[in-house]
Parts: C-alpha cells; structure tokens; sequence
C-alpha cells in the first residue's frame, strides 16, 4: 500500500480595520444587528460568525437596532484573530 506525505499548515490571520468610522446612508432593511461576516472581493465568506453590538463585540456599530432608510455607522473592530 503507497502511503500519501501530508502537510498540514497552521496559519493565523489578524485583521485591522483602517478608516473608521464608515457610514452606509441608508440601510436597506430592518433588524437587529447581530452577526458580521467579512467577505473577499468576489462576496464569498473569508470569515464569519462575529458579533456585532454598540459596545463590547467583534464589531461596533453605532446603534445595533436598525430601521429601513438610517444610517449605519461601523465605529470600531476588535482585534480579529482568524485561524
């Protein structure tokens, strides 16, 4: 029987976020922010399952309850550890 060599890497991303606060005029629906996901250019999830809140979260919103038509505003990130 071939055995198969195998590597296995281990690799961790940290992620920092320049150009804060940004603002989207108008949201496009309403809700209560709960999860992030940060995605590449092409819209697929490079990493997901954060939390969102106006205080201590992964990510910082300004008001995590949102309603149609106002502004949402990413104030600030945690530090991003992903790997």
């Amino acid at each position: 029987m071939k055995k198969a060599n195998v590597w296995v890497g281990i690799f961790f991303l940290v992620l920092t976020l320049s150009g804060l606060p940004v603002s989207d005029t108008s949201a496009d629906a309403d809700g209560t922010a709960a999860l992030a996901i940060i995605t590449d250019q092409t819209g697929a999830a490079c990493i997901s399952a954060l939390t969102v809140a106006n205080a201590t979260a992964d990510v910082i919103i300004a008001n995590n309850n949102i309603v149609a038509g106002q502004t949402v505003t990413l104030i600030a990130t945690s530090t991003i550890t992903h790997g």
